[in-house]
């Protein structure tokens, strides 16, 4: 399986899980995260995203209802949770580049916007552009 066919895989997959999960109105809920289990030792059971594209930073929404960064790869875009001083460092260095990101995925709830899948995100570096499937 190719590596572009299996990362879309992998956020239909994620998508179609959030789905699930949805219940109540957006009132009741701001974030919505997945069963996230951090890997450690013991746990056997988590979700664990990657994904590479381009990083736009400075994006603005009505109401703030943004993270300001998002990664979009394959026509599907990202909003990034960036917890850090460093990850937001590296993450406008790398602004309009091709990025590689790891971390845990969420879906939040805005009240104009809706759900927006978002990255938690662990690590943060320059990518490289995938070959195209077939070659």
């Amino acid at each position: 399986m190719s590596k572009t066919f299996g990362t879309s895989l992998m956020f239909g997959v994620i998508l179609v899980i959030a789905a699930t999960f949805l219940g109540g109105s957006a009132a009741d809920q701001k974030r919505l995260p997945l069963p996230v289990t951090p890997p450690t030792e013991a746990a056997k059971e988590y979700f664990h995203v990657e994904g590479c594209g381009m990083l736009k930073t400075g994006i603005r929404f009505a109401e703030n209802e943004t993270t300001g960064y998002t990664l979009t790869a394959n026509d599907q875009t990202w909003e990034l949770r960036l917890k850090s001083d460093q990850l937001r460092k590296s993450a406008d260095e790398l602004e309009g580049k091709c990025t590689y990101v790891t971390g845990t995925p969420e879906f939040v709830q805005y009240p104009s916007r809706g759900m927006v899948p978002t990255i938690v995100v662990e690590s943060i570096r320059a990518g490289k552009p995938m070959q195209p499937m077939g070659n």
